[in-house]
C-alpha cells in the first residue's frame, strides 16, 4: 500500500510494521540456515565423538527451526529423524566413558589409523 492511499494513520502504522516484519524475517531464517550449516561445517573438524554428537545436536536443532520456518518438508523431517539418533549415540558414549572411567581403564579417545600398505597387516593384541 502507498501512503497517499490510506485514510488513517493507523492503517499507515500497520502498514509500515508489516514491510517491517517482511524485511527482517527472511534475515532471521537466513541466519539461522546459514548458522545450522556452519554447525555441519564444524562437525567435520572434531576430534572427538562427544564433541561432535554435541555440535550435531545443535545443528540438527537449528536445521529443523530452519526447515519449519521455511517450509522445507524435506530437510525438517530428516533433522527431527536424525535428533534422537545423535541424542542417543551421545547417550552411548557417556555411558562408555564412565563404564571406563569405574573400571579404571583409561577412556577411549578417537584416533586415525595410517592406512594398510599392500603386503602388510595388523596384529591383534
Amino acid at each position: 500500500m502507498r501512503p497517499e492511499s490510506v485514510n488513517t494513520p493507523d492503517a499507515f502504522l500497520q502498514t509500515v510494521y508489516q514491510k517491517e516484519q517482511e524485511m527482517n524475517y527472511p534475515a532471521v531464517v537466513d541466519g539461522i540456515g546459514f548458522a545450522a550449516a556452519g554447525l555441519v561445517l564444524t562437525t567435520f573438524y572434531m576430534h572427538s565423538m562427544i564433541a561432535l554428537r554435541w555440535v550435531a545436536i545443535a545443528s540438527n536443532l537449528a536445521f529443523i527451526a530452519s526447515g519449519y520456518l521455511e517450509n522445507l518438508a524435506p530437510a525438517l523431517l530428516l533433522h527431527l529423524l536424525l535428533l534422537p539418533l545423535n541424542s542417543f549415540r551421545l547417550a552411548q558414549l557417556r555411558q562408555l566413558r564412565i563404564g571406563a572411567l569405574w573400571s579404571g581403564q583409561i577412556p577411549p579417545t578417537p584416533c586415525i589409523r595410517a592406512p594398510l600398505r599392500a603386503g602388510s597387516f595388523r596384529r591383534s593384541k
